[in-house]
């Protein structure tokens, strides 16, 4: 294959902490928690008006002001739990240490002892979220955040939650649910308007209702861990919280479905762990595995470039290369819009997919320079 010229795309990035670190690493020492902001209200189980609340951890001393953010919802069935229970609060500081603006969130709790009754309180947790997601894409600028770098977690219930926000729709909800009351999966709980869209999904020890809510086309990326001995949450399927009424299914069923239908899926199982692995167990391991699951899918999987106001010629040889094809492609790796490509590494293999945002790129070899986000 005859390649053009390769062209080096110059970005121009600000990075704090060290940049080969930043959002895999801890690269800070303190973090700065901003507690109860009010991000919405909404009718509780009982039909009372219920004001939602979140706390935003953020690293102390950064200066970087695009960064991505990730929401998370705590455990307790439903039933019980805030936003400041441990494991969820470990996961948000620990992430915030390696560069990252996480949120952990308060949602509304209470159910009945029915089938009918928990899925709602699932339906006003996921409602919540997006509310709590809306939130914070709103005022991505007030927490220096990137708005179209979201991701939403959860531990347990929490987890629960997140899976449903990727992958359940208003069509996909249970006819015993009362939409008319309830509302649909998107709610109204603040912040109307605004998109809730979100990049990844970090579920620990969570699970879903069905795994056919999981779509070809709703391509998020999940990582999960789950203990083989949870007898809480289903680590494979089975039924949850010690209802006989309320069937789940756990990450090892949600992390097959997800690669059957191409989705990106991780999961990392504890062998002979039970319900939560704990925060001095398997913490550490947890943080790492999930910082680097996220910097790889929301950075480098599939990284956007933009159009370059200088060009330099290069010769032919580069470490990492794009090559963009016009019009139909002989390749499958080539799209068929001359604005995108695919990225190859020395060896040949492909490493990724990448955009250039703005004029028509000229079909040909483009030699990327390595990028930093904030």
């Amino acid at each position: 294959m005859n390649y053009c010229p390769l062209i080096i795309i110059c970005l121009t990035f600000i990075v704090s902490g060290n940049p080969s670190l930043r959002y895999r690493e801890k690269v800070f020492n303190q973090v700065r928690i901003t507690s109860d902001v009010l991000y919405g209200s909404n009718n509780n189980y009982r039909g009372e008006v219920t004001d939602l609340y979140l706390d935003v951890y953020e690293p102390v001393d950064d200066t970087a002001t695009n960064r991505p953010c990730v929401v998370f919802a705590h455990g307790g069935a439903f039933i019980t739990g805030q936003k400041t229970e441990p494991v969820t609060a470990a996961l948000c500081e620990e992430l915030a240490l390696r560069g990252y603006v996480t949120v952990s969130i308060q949602y509304r709790l209470g159910t009945s002892l029915n089938y009918t009754s928990f899925v709602e309180a699932i339906v006003r947790a996921v409602q919540d979220m997006k509310a709590a997601v809306r939130f914070m894409r709103e005022h991505h600028s007030t927490y220096g955040i990137n708005a179209e770098k979201i991701a939403v977690g959860g531990v347990s219930a929490g987890g629960v939650t997140a899976l449903h926000y990727a992958f359940m729709d208003n069509e996909e909800l249970p006819s015993e649910v009362d939409t008319t009351v309830l509302g649909g999966i998107e709610g109204t709980g603040g912040t109307p308007g605004v998109k809730s869209d979100i990049s990844c999904v970090v579920n620990c020890w969570g699970a879903i209702g069905d795994t056919a809510f999981i779509q070809a086309d709703e391509r998020i990326p999940v990582i999960s861990f789950h203990g083989t001995e949870d007898n809480v949450v289903p680590y494979d399927a089975g039924f949850a919280f010690g209802m006989s009424f309320l069937p789940l299914y756990g990450s090892a069923a949600v992390d097959r479905q997800c690669r059957r239908l191409g989705i990106t899926s991780a999961l990392h199982t504890y062998e002979g762990m039970g319900h939560g692995h704990g925060v001095d167990e398997r913490m550490d391991t947890t943080v790492a595995l999930t910082s680097s699951f996220l910097y790889d899918n929301l950075f480098t999987a599939a990284p956007v470039v933009q159009t370059p106001s200088r060009i330099q010629r290069l010769p032919n040889r580069s470490p990492v290369r794009m090559v963009v094809a016009t019009g139909k492609a002989k390749k499958d790796f080539f799209s068929k819009r001359n604005t995108a490509g695919a990225i190859f590494r020395p060896d040949g293999k492909t490493f990724g997919n990448a955009r250039l945002n703005g004029k028509r790129a000229a079909s040909g070899g483009y030699l990327l320079r390595s990028t930093q986000v904030e």
